[in-house]
């Protein structure tokens, strides 16, 4: 235990009984040096010629930043259990306030330091060789020592190729990293993944692993591809489609989700959202319903189950999905999500919409927005938004709650203009949130035009300017065309 005590005035005695006698302070650490994580108990001792002081109060300080302060029990002394420091060095201190028998007194510092836990990196690859073009996957596992205490690491970690930054993940609750790459360069990569370390535990690098990237092979093929419902049967269309790559045992699944349409043409039976899956991303096998009926708060006649968005988070798997009717105002449409343990399904909607049906006042005679085609990203903070809307109201993007089920309309931001753009899907790059969006007549055959538009911004809140510079809320609207009619 390190003790360092200071006295103010004389002796310990009070030759005049008019004055405040004199005190001296000590202050002691249980530890003097701790990792991070690991809290201190803080003692300070207040005497007078040598017996306790058992009145007023002592404050204690890190630097000059107050920790809080305590009275004195009957053994003179104030105790501070359980404080939590920062990684680096303190310098403590305690200050007896005194009261009208005894003076103030102030401690001499103590020092304590605080050292970050070592952690180790761990880097996986779900393929030692490639082809030009095609997902290759990275897991970066970042594990603290075995004294480390239950919580995982968490923070960031930055996959490169070489000296080439290829992107950043942010470690899961079990302190796991995966990031996606198809921008491999041909030929033998090495990967390397590094941990920015956080609050309690320090930073660290694997050990690289490499990767072969080949040229593409001539791959034949006719769209639009066939989606097997079964060995002699086969679905009509997968409208708005999301897709989730999946991998267990190095082994790649592909999971496909659908509008909920009919799967043939006579199809008697009801869909809500069709989950088709493959292991090549040319060979498609129904799975079934996402869901087993309407969420409660969507069971109107004549109400479906649109543009699924897929997501994996908090170990789970989220499917957020627009219900085109309602039972809740004006029968609007609105955006719910359901969750299970597997991309397969079932999935059980949370039982609330994550976004409500909402009167589109900037256009439209006071009908309800569009509320549907969701999507939902997450930024390096860890804070998550989900993006919607459509034709009627326009799109826009609320902040999401880390558990994914509502949303904050306080934060709302309108991020693209009504009777523009519609299906808008967010992608992140090299700093970036983009922006993609359909635009014009999804389905009039010939006369469809349908094309998809981008645009960009260094939040996921926008604004998104295209390659002119120009706003997707513009008067005349922005965006880069990037897929033609």
């Amino acid at each position: 235990m390190t003790v360092l005590s200071a006295c103010s005035g004389g002796g310990g005695s009070n030759t005049n009984p008019s004055q405040p006698a004199a005190t001296t302070t000590a202050l002691a650490a249980s530890q003097s040096s701790v990792n991070a994580g690991t809290s201190v108990t803080m003692t300070a001792t207040i005497t007078s010629g040598g017996a306790a002081v058992t009145s007023g109060s002592v404050a204690l300080f890190d630097g000059t930043a107050s920790l809080g302060s305590k009275g004195l029990d009957a053994s003179g002394q104030a105790q501070w259990s359980g404080v939590a420091l920062a990684i680096g060095a303190h310098s403590l201190s305690a200050n007896y306030s005194g009261t009208t028998s005894f003076s103030a007194s102030a401690s001499s510092p103590v020092s304590v330091t605080v050292a970050a836990v070592p952690s180790a990196l761990t880097l996986t690859t779900s393929s030692a060789a490639s082809t030009q073009g095609l997902p290759v996957e990275f897991v970066a596992t970042v594990a603290g020592s075995a004294t480390s205490g239950s919580s995982a690491p968490s923070g960031t970690v930055t996959f490169k190729a070489g000296g080439v930054t290829l992107g950043a993940a942010t470690l899961d609750p079990t302190g796991i990293a995966d990031f996606t790459s198809t921008h491999l360069p041909l030929g033998t990569n090495s990967i390397s993944a590094s941990y920015g370390g956080d609050a309690t535990y320090a930073s660290s690098t694997g050990v690289p692993v490499s990767v072969t990237v080949n040229r593409s092979a001539m791959i034949t093929y006719s769209n639009p591809l066939t989606l097997n419902v079964n060995s002699t049967t086969h679905a009509v269309s997968c409208a708005d489609p999301a897709i989730l790559k999946v991998q267990n045992a190095g082994v790649d699944t592909w999971y496909l989700y659908c509008t909920s349409d009919a799967l043939y043409a006579g199809d008697p039976n009801p869909h809500y959202i069709n989950i088709f899956s493959s292991s090549d991303l040319v060979n498609w096998s129904y799975l079934g319903n996402a869901f087993s009926g309407l969420p409660s708060w969507a069971n109107v006649s004549g109400a479906s189950l649109w543009a699924p968005a897929i997501k994996y988070f908090n170990g789970q798997y989220y499917l957020y999905f627009a219900a085109s009717q309602t039972t809740l105002a004006g029968s609007g449409s609105a955006i719910g999500v359901g969750t299970s343990n597997s991309p397969a399904g079932p999935f059980v909607d949370h039982g609330t919409p994550v976004v409500e049906p909402e009167v589109a006042t900037n256009c439209c005679s006071g009908a309800y927005r569009s509320t549907i085609d969701p999507d939902e990203i997450q930024d390096s903070s860890g804070q998550r938004y989900i993006l919607f809307g459509s034709f009627v109201g326009g799109l826009y993007v609320r902040k999401l709650s880390s558990d994914g089920f509502t949303s904050d309309k306080s934060s709302e931001q309108q991020i693209a203009v009504d009777n523009r753009y519609e299906g808008g899907n967010w992608w992140f790059h090299n700093g970036y949130y983009y922006l993609f969006a359909s635009s014009t007549n999804c389905c009039n055959g010939p006369l469809s035009g349908y094309s998809v538009y981008v645009g960009r911004a260094a939040s996921p809140m926008g604004p998104y300017l295209d390659e002119q510079g120009i706003a997707m809320t513009a008067v005349n609207p922005g965006g880069t065309q990037v897929l033609h009619m």
